[in-house]
């Protein structure tokens, strides 16, 4: 998609907002949460680049043999993993005239919008992996793919989920939540009904196989051969250089990416908002000890498909 420059809310855009004769109300439905946001484990980033650290290596114990047997030794050792800042703006231009007719806080609108708006560009880049920065770690779908064996898998929308919590368990990796797609809702309750014939119907609950379930509402773009992200969330981590950062601009230009001049803000009365935010991502093998004794890393995500799809 090209770049944008020429977009501003004008007063057609406002028009819901501008006084009519009757009470004016506003209801506005965001998304419940960004994946991104609120499941992966957020650190603060200090400076551009920054690491993480995580476990490497597991320390191991020995019996001793004897009164005087000589104890060994162990070590453990952690990594880092490196966290570049990436940088999300946009602008919002408003015709004063447009800001002094409308009877609310176009401002306190429009905010959280933006803010959902950044919520699913993060998720797209670190979950779908769509748009995704060169520093990032590879995003968890197209990880889960590219494993061996793959920890992807398809078929019925229930086992499918089973299957990929399956592999995670056989790894000794701790799930902490599934993510799942709101059509996995219908396929529950179909699950239910069959189940029991005489249960009265009831919405989805918030746990599937034992494990908490969310879903994530509104916009977010999910792809449709992904049924559910089963995981460890803790293991993949948000750096958070920049929170979101608003500020108004009335004595500046907005240009294309040639130069030109889409908006004059002084000359043409307008105020614009900006807001800009930067994050980092990686993403953590977890450590466990197979049945012979030795280390093994496993990815901590797995993905269930939908019937057809080739893992």
């Amino acid at each position: 998609m090209p770049p944008v420059y020429d977009s501003l809310v004008s007063r057609v855009d406002a028009a819901g907002l501008l006084p009519e004769p009757e009470v004016i109300a506003l209801q506005q439905a965001l998304p419940d949460y960004s994946i991104a946001l609120n499941l992966m484990r957020k650190v603060r980033m200090a400076s551009g680049q920054a690491k993480a650290t995580v476990l490497d290596s597991l320390p191991s114990a020995y019996w001793v043999s004897g009164d005087t047997g000589l104890k060994q030794t162990t070590g453990v050792s952690w990594t880092g993993k490196t966290l570049t800042a990436e940088e999300i703006a946009v602008i919002v231009p408003i015709p004063e005239a447009v800001i002094a007719d409308v009877t609310v806080d176009l401002w306190a609108q429009i905010r959280p919008l933006i803010a959902a708006a950044i919520g699913r560009l993060l998720d797209a880049a670190t979950v779908f992996g769509v748009n995704t920065p060169a520093s990032f770690s590879q995003a968890i779908i197209p990880a889960t793919r590219a494993t061996t064996p793959k920890q992807a898998f398809a078929g019925a929308p229930l086992d499918a989920v089973s299957d990929a919590l399956g592999v995670l368990e056989g790894a000794e990796v701790p799930v902490s939540s599934i993510v799942g797609r709101t059509t996995l809702r219908a396929a529950m309750r179909d699950a239910q009904a069959a189940s029991s014939a005489v249960a009265p119907f009831s919405p989805a609950p918030d746990r599937l196989y034992g494990y908490p379930i969310k879903y994530p509402e509104g916009a977010t773009a999910w792809p449709s051969e992904v049924t559910a992200i089963v995981g460890d969330w803790s293991s993949a981590v948000l750096g958070v250089r920049q929170d979101l950062t608003y500020k108004f601009l009335d004595q500046a230009v907005i240009t294309d990416d040639a130069g030109k001049v889409i908006l004059n803000l002084a000359q043409q009365d307008s105020i614009a908002l900006r807001v800009v935010a930067r994050y980092g991502f990686a993403t953590a093998d977890y450590l466990c000890v197979d049945d012979s004794g030795d280390l093994v890393k496993t990815f901590p995500f797995a993905t269930a498909l939908t019937a057809g799809t080739t893992p």
